[in-house]
């Protein structure tokens, strides 16, 4: 039987195998959603991300998130609106700052709530709490540090004596003394780090430093303190994102002490490799520590680690035992966070004017052109973090001593065994 060939138009490849029963090709596009993840409401522009990143989790926008028609809008409460709003629009960078504003409001949350008639107050604060949290959520996908504070607390709340059941105020103030208790931590924390951290650094030494971290500055401003320390620091600039207009690093030289420095470099990434053979020491950030060994950090982060690696330059990681992970995925698409960057044009709509729109252009382009116009900005996809292998990394400078990438797992069961204790005793 001869196979039926079909006529392919022309700027297509032409197929050689039989033609079997082939539906009629419509303009349904249709979305895999994971399970056990929630449809996400995306405006016109973000629907327009490239689909390499439509796992990674995204920030909503403020035009979405605040409009009456919202999901749950009426439930959240304006403790959570206001969070919400600043996570939303950048105003709380950092991981350490994100969870201890989370810490603050939970606090602020607990004294406030009222327990509605006729319901039992655990339930019904956790299903409020539930919806507050989806709300944060949905306005910036939670850091690593803010899950496991969130996962803390979620085990003293189930762990509150029976006793307690029918005094309210008890409950409340354990909870609240736990959620400070918890804040406490994470500032003694960076603490431990910054006075661990100072020996790391002689007299002469050349720094390299990638963005903005708190700890790592504070590292730096401890050192220019003393007086008796003096070293080059070199600063290297990370990718702005829309929200911040601005690179990462310049804010530690405005603390820096300038008598502790003999000489100061900024500079971008791409020029990392002109400047790689002078440095003798690489301080970096970390947003999570996996159970693998690898360091989730900023974008970039795992290619200064290999730069220096080539090098024969020590890489340190600083990074506190809270922001510990029980995870461990392979590459930096498992667990991430898309964001908008700047592109290569600043004002579209300047450009746009002078465009010479006598030419004639298709009317997908013309589409595309009008879409600029009204947009204004062009906004790119930008994905946060990467993951940084532990063959990169010389040692994890953390809160409880200096010690290898991978004593992850160690670290974890003794905080574990910790904490079930803790809940024994309680």
């Amino acid at each position: 039987m001869a196979a039926k060939v079909e006529k392919i138009p022309s700027g297509h490849s032409k197929s050689i195998l039989p033609s079997v029963a082939t539906p009629t090709p419509t303009t349904t596009t249709v979305t895999r959603k994971p399970v056990g993840q929630q449809k996400r409401i995306v405006s016109e522009s973000q629907s327009k991300v490239q689909t390499l990143f439509d796992h990674v989790p995204q920030s909503m926008e403020s035009s979405l998130l605040f409009s009456p028609t919202a999901t749950d809008a009426n439930k959240v409460h304006p403790l959570f609106y206001t969070l919400g709003l600043k996570y939303s629009h950048g105003s709380i960078q950092g991981s350490n700052q994100r969870c201890i504003a989370l810490l603050r409001i939970l606090s602020d949350y607990i004294n406030t709530f009222v327990t509605l008639e006729g319901r039992a107050f655990r339930h019904d604060f956790a299903t409020q709490l539930k919806i507050n949290l989806n709300f944060l959520k949905k306005c910036r996908p939670f850091a690593v540090s803010m899950e496991n504070a969130i996962e803390y607390f979620n085990s003293k709340c189930h762990g509150t004596s029976e006793n307690l059941e029918q005094c309210e105020a008890s409950i409340k103030s354990e909870w609240i003394d736990a959620l400070q208790e918890y804040s406490e931590g994470i500032v003694k924390a960076k603490e431990a780090i910054v006075e661990k951290s100072m020996d790391k650094i002689k007299n002469g030494d050349t720094i390299l430093v990638y963005g903005f971290s708190e700890v790592i500055s504070d590292i730096l401003i401890a050192v220019g303190k003393q007086g008796t320390v003096k070293f080059s620091l070199v600063i290297i600039g990370d990718r702005p994102l829309a929200q911040e207009k601005k690179g990462k690093g310049l804010e530690i030289v405005e603390s820096i002490d300038e008598n502790a420095l003999i000489s100061l470099t900024y500079t971008s990434i791409t020029g990392l490799s002109n400047i790689i053979q002078s440095v003798t020491k690489v301080f970096l950030g970390a947003h999570a520590l996996l159970t693998n060994g690898g360091v989730l950090a900023h974008v970039g982060t795992s290619q200064i680690a290999l730069m220096a690696s080539a090098h024969n330059i020590p890489v340190l990681v600083c990074c506190e035992t809270y922001k510990f992970c029980d995870k461990s995925p392979t590459d930096s698409f498992f667990h991430n966070e898309l964001g908008s960057g700047f592109g290569m044009i600043r004002s579209l709509k300047d450009k746009a004017e002078g465009l010479d729109l006598s030419i004639e252009v298709t009317e997908q382009e013309a589409e595309v052109i009008g879409s600029l116009q009204r947009e204004g900005l062009l906004l790119t996809p930008v994905i946060k973090y990467d993951l940084t292998p532990p063959e990169l990394v010389t040692a994890v400078i953390t809160d409880v001593d200096i010690l290898p990438c991978t004593s992850v797992p160690v670290v974890l069961r003794v905080q574990e065994n910790r904490h079930l204790s803790s809940l024994r005793k309680s």
